[in-house]
């Protein structure tokens, strides 16, 4: 009987020993995971911060393009005229 005992607490601890490991193992993996994605996230931050502005410009820009043309052949008017062909 104590045979088998003894055959019970080793496979035990040979159990814990594996869900130890696996357990470390994804631990791991999960950090470096969240580590790349700080440093994806910054990026994307930085790429934001510099559109901002850009994005500011927009109405201004196109104000000053579009209102020149009104009540006349705008730039779609004339580029889809141009697509279409001349004839």
């Amino acid at each position: 009987m104590e045979a088998l005992a003894t055959v019970a607490v080793v496979s035990s601890i040979v159990q814990l020993v594996d869900f130890s490991s696996k357990l470390l193992s994804n631990g791991a993996k999960i950090y470096d995971l969240v580590d790349e994605s700080l440093t994806k996230n910054a990026t994307v931050e930085q790429i934001t911060k510099d559109l901002l502005p850009l994005n500011e410009k927009i109405p201004s820009i196109c104000r000053e393009f579009f209102l020149p043309y009104r009540g006349r052949r705008g730039p779609l008017k004339l580029s889809r005229e141009m697509q279409g062909g001349f004839g």
